[in-house]
């Protein structure tokens, strides 16, 4: 799904990705185990991670044991993979709040992964944090995905951004970032460039210090960024529901969605 080319190395901290595989959508609508041209939608987020440069290790929340014993067994070997089994209905903020219980965070960065975004490459996440690690000199302490798609269920999710192409690789994926993102609402900031994107849940890069900050928040539902990472719409699709199967299947030009990438696993007696 992505022609973008190899990232430069990752200069900033390693990154722990916890990938969020406990979210419902519409209808009761379970992407984790939703299969997509023959796997998956854990293992398409799985394997991105997998593949990450800047990914040291990888933790998987999920609500059911189907998918705990499938995300142990579907990233086996790896990388250093933790499965955290977690009571249903926590939101992403409760979620990063379990999965760091005890966890020593000394020169790691966070990055949250939907797994409801399948088509979020492996090089999008590196080419984020690359950014990301540019931009911690700076002050920085989170960056967000946006998409252009406008997608945005709510007013609040809209931001104001100028595109940015500072790193090699981002301008040949068709990725942009931006340095600063402008709250929606009135009128926009007087900068030439301005468009407007929607908040994504594809990524969330974070400093401890802002998982923190997050954790501190108990209302908050987005977490405290000003550096956002812009994916081009042919790999922002967000699948809550079986129209965004339906679309996904259309985008990978497959008719047959029933194959079954491993057999459900089972505890054992």
């Amino acid at each position: 799904m992505s022609d973008t080319p190899t990232p430069p190395p990752f200069r900033g901290p390693a990154l722990c990705a916890v990938i969020l595989a406990n979210v419902s959508g519409e209808g009761g609508f379970r992407p984790a185990m939703v299969p997509l041209g023959g796997r998956p939608l854990l293992a398409w987020t799985l394997e991105a991670a997998m593949a990450c440069q800047s990914v040291r290790e990888i933790v998987v929340m999920a609500d059911h044991l189907e998918v705990s014993l499938a995300a142990a067994r579907l990233g086996r070997g790896r990388k250093p993979l933790r499965v955290l089994d977690i009571a249903p209905g926590l939101d992403a903020r409760q979620s990063l709040e379990c999965a760091l219980r005890g966890h020593d965070l000394r020169g790691t960065a966070l990055a949250l992964l939907s797994v409801a975004a399948p088509f979020r490459s492996g090089q999008d996440i590196d080419l984020a944090a690359a950014y990301f690690g540019c931009e911690l000199g700076r002050g920085a302490q989170g960056l967000v995905s946006l998409s252009n798609l406008l997608r945005a269920q709510e007013l609040s999710s809209l931001r104001w951004l100028m595109r940015e192409f500072p790193l090699p690789g981002l301008r040949e994926s068709r990725a942009a970032v931006s340095r600063k993102l402008y709250e929606f609402g009135g009128n926009p900031p007087s900068i030439c460039g301005l468009e407007l994107a929607a908040l994504h849940p594809a990524m969330t890069l974070l400093t401890p210090a802002a998982q923190r900050q997050w954790s501190a928040m108990p209302h908050a539902s987005e977490a405290p960024a000003t550096l956002g990472y812009l994916l081009p719409e042919e790999r922002a699709l967000v699948l809550e529901c079986e129209s965004d199967l339906r679309r996904a299947q259309a985008i990978l030009g497959r008719t047959d969605h029933t194959t079954v990438f491993a057999p459900p696993l089972t505890a054992a007696a």
